[in-house]
């Protein structure tokens, strides 16, 4: 963090790197307070009480005249800049603005490609877009589906026990197969397409849970 010092000291000496407890209304980058008015940064330095933080310490350190312009910045009543007045409810919303706008600029990379891979695994249902899937009710939706897949796989497991058991107790006493082979196959189908659910159930809930924590939906 960066403290804004009097105007009577050195542009070099108005920017010195310390840990404080206050902590400024926004962080911004660089380029974003570069951008403020000079009334603006007149009222951004009075908001945060002098001090200033950035995302980007050394980028402000090589930035001569944004560093110009917040040494002669008005900071004490013996100055000859003109003064404004603070317009607070403008500047929260104008710093809200900045910080919004710089955020969606650094992650829309990252949202994109997230978005991408997420539609190319194919998982999404119809009519499945961001607003659905980041809903809670969605997440209940695929809790409750993953959880009847799982039930459903226990219970064709345990249709297959008893006709594999069937089939040894037959062969056992050389009697004949065929009828409860059949019934062996039916369940054992059964059984696989229920654990295929069960997998596709859980890849659609992991897929669209990292997508949420990857674009900070979660």
């Amino acid at each position: 963090m960066y403290s804004y010092l009097a105007p009577n000291a050195s542009s070099e000496d108005r920017f010195s790197e310390h840990t404080s407890q206050a902590s400024p209304t926004s962080i911004l980058l660089t380029r974003d307070l570069a951008a403020y008015t000079d009334p603006e940064l007149d009222q951004y330095l009075a908001v945060n009480r002098g001090q200033i933080s950035v995302e980007d310490p050394h980028t402000l350190k090589q930035d001569t005249a944004l560093l110009q312009r917040l040494s002669r910045a008005r900071a004490g009543p013996n100055d000859t800049v003109q003064s404004y007045p603070i317009d607070l409810d403008y500047l929260t919303a104008r710093l809200r603005h900045d910080k919004d706008i710089g955020f969606a600029k650094r992650h829309q990379p990252r949202y994109d490609e997230a978005w991408r891979k997420l539609l190319g695994s194919r998982i999404l249902k119809p009519l499945e877009v961001e607003e659905i899937i980041c809903n809670i009710d969605s997440a209940f939706q695929r809790a409750g589906e993953e959880y009847r897949a799982e039930k459903a796989v226990t219970v064709a497991r345990s249709a297959v026990k008893p006709g594999k058991r069937a089939i040894i107790d037959l062969r056992r006493f050389n009697l004949a197969q065929r009828e409860s082979q059949q019934r062996l196959t039916a369940t054992q189908s059964k059984l696989n397409a229920a654990m295929q659910s069960l997998q596709l159930a859980k890849r659609w809930n992991d897929l669209i849970d990292e997508f949420r924590k990857n674009t900070g939906k979660a």
